[in-house]
């Protein structure tokens, strides 16, 4: 009977331990490693608001064609830059440039990345990541809306996943070709900008429905 009594008591000094440690791990801070800092306050957007969507000081629906030439054009991390017409009206211009490669940086060197500019006026940022689509998804909390595409060409089966947050108004996807096991991993590229009709739909996926 003490024998059992003793044995009681030791278990429940380490059932409140465990709880008392798992407690003081979720009061833990979640370390993003810099992604948060990433996504709202990268060079020259420290002191826009969070819902205003900026990136290396570019923000779409304020900054004007000129300046964003001028940051472009003078960004130390930016590589061949290119800039051209959309259409014969004037201020219509898209300009595609690549990261230079850094080892320790979330961007990523291998895709062109791209501003449009409508009406003199930028539209949408899209820039390349290599940090997962998981990554960011802790910091940015639950979509607004999901989309999940895909695209069969013969023997080949391609998928695109689309995430909205409307309060940031940003969209991240992810895409790959089948077969692939999950989209959480996948590196994450990102849209800021104000038009997101293309991504409001009614349908609510995740990326765990993926069809592979």
């Amino acid at each position: 009977m003490l024998m059992l009594r003793f044995l009681l008591k030791l278990s429940a000094l380490f059932a409140a331990l465990s709880v008392l440690a798992i407690g003081i791990i979720r009061a833990q801070p979640y370390d993003d490693g810099g992604l948060r800092d990433f996504l709202f306050n990268s060079p020259g957007c420290e002191d826009i608001p969070d819902d205003e969507p900026c990136f290396v000081g570019i923000r779409p629906g304020v900054t004007t064609m000129e300046e964003t030439r001028t940051i472009l054009s003078t960004y130390p991390l930016i590589r061949d830059l290119e800039c051209s017409n959309r259409s014969r009206t004037v201020g219509h211009l898209s300009c595609t440039w690549f990261w230079i490669e850094r080892l320790d940086s979330t961007l990523s060197p291998r895709v062109r990345n791209l501003v449009v500019i409508d009406d003199n006026v930028v539209s949408s940022l899209r820039i390349h990541t290599r940090t997962s689509l998981s990554a960011f998804w802790l910091i940015l909390g639950t979509p607004d809306y999901t989309r999940l595409e895909g695209i069969v060409d013969e023997s080949t089966i391609a998928f695109q996943f689309y995430a909205t947050f409307l309060a940031y108004k940003l969209v991240m996807d992810v895409g790959d070709i089948c077969p692939t096991s999950t989209l959480w991993g996948l590196p994450t590229t990102l849209t800021f900008g104000t038009q997101f009709s293309d991504f409001l739909t009614e349908e609510h996926e995740s990326p765990n429905d993926l069809f592979c």
